[in-house]
């Protein structure tokens, strides 16, 4: 039998061995100097927001959002639609027209001697007086 072994999972080898694949198979006609600087300014670009020309009212520059912003609020965009979903369904599923009944129901259970004596009182002193 042979024993097996399991290598656990390491993100930033795995990076440098992607980095050196691509090295070897693309970038194999560039000195290094050169491919350093393009992942760099790949890397600066992906984090930064950048200017476009574009015609608008009274501004012909307008911002782009860097890669890095826009997967951000992608994930929050859709994380934040998924919150408010449940929200909604957890609202629709609470009866509050039943809760409020119940609620004047209780508070007229509570309350009733007043509620009849200021409602029939007047009424049965005028009958009275006639």
């Amino acid at each position: 039998m042979t024993e097996e072994t399991i290598v656990k999972f390491d993100p930033r080898q795995f990076a440098e061995q992607l980095k050196d694949k691509i090295r070897l198979d693309i970038a194999t006609f560039l000195p290094e100097e050169e491919w350093k600087r393009l992942i760099e300014a790949e890397v600066k670009a992906f984090l930064e927001e950048s200017w476009a020309e574009k015609q608008t009212y009274g501004c012909n520059r307008v911002a782009v959002p860097s890669g890095l912003r826009v997967a951000v609020w992608n994930v929050l965009s859709k994380e934040t639609e998924t919150l408010v979903k449940q929200a909604l369904i957890e609202y629709k599923q609470v009866d509050y027209p039943k809760q409020v009944s119940i609620k004047v129901d209780t508070l007229i259970a509570e309350h009733l001697d007043e509620i009849v004596r200021g409602v029939m009182g007047p009424i049965m002193q005028r009958l009275f007086q006639v």
